[in-house]
């Protein structure tokens, strides 16, 4: 729940504050597919969870490679192999019937890192927004950077 809580936050944000579309529709990506597992599979036990939540998270990868190619989409797309990664500890981790503590430590750390790359603007996202500022405007990738205008 606190995952769709950060991303509405981060969807609110990007969309009023940054006023950018292309956020806010990396923003709605994610959130949908979030919120969609967690209803589905919220009481889901074993691999119904785990496995679930790595084929939601492969989901968000495809939809993001669909979007254009930005520095946030593949950022984004990092954070969601990390977080197969981290289901499927868990699902060990619950095969094994170990404490979840570390599991859901990951989890967390894992939420809180998408949560401020969504919110964060980097430099690189600076340039990449310059640099398709320019391509638009020009309607045409060969002209090196000039606008054409």
């Amino acid at each position: 729940m606190l995952s769709i809580s950060l991303l509405i936050l981060a969807l609110v944000f990007n969309g009023l504050v940054f006023k950018k579309l292309d956020r806010f529709f990396v923003c709605l990506a994610t959130l949908i597919l979030t919120t969609a597992h967690y209803w589905l599979f919220d009481g889901a036990v074993s691999f119904m969870y785990y496995g679930t939540a790595a084929l939601a998270s492969l989901t968000t990868i495809a939809i993001l490679q669909i979007m254009p190619r930005s520095p946030l989409t593949v950022h984004m797309q990092i954070i969601y192999l990390a977080f197969i990664a981290a289901n499927y500890i868990g699902y060990g981790v619950f095969q094994s019937g170990s404490d979840p503590f570390w599991y859901n430590a990951l989890v967390y750390c894992l939420v809180g890192v998408e949560f401020i790359r969504l919110i964060v603007v980097t430099d690189e996202d600076k340039k990449y927004g310059h640099i398709a500022r320019e391509l638009h405007i020009s309607g045409d990738a060969s002209s090196s950077g000039k606008s054409g205008l």
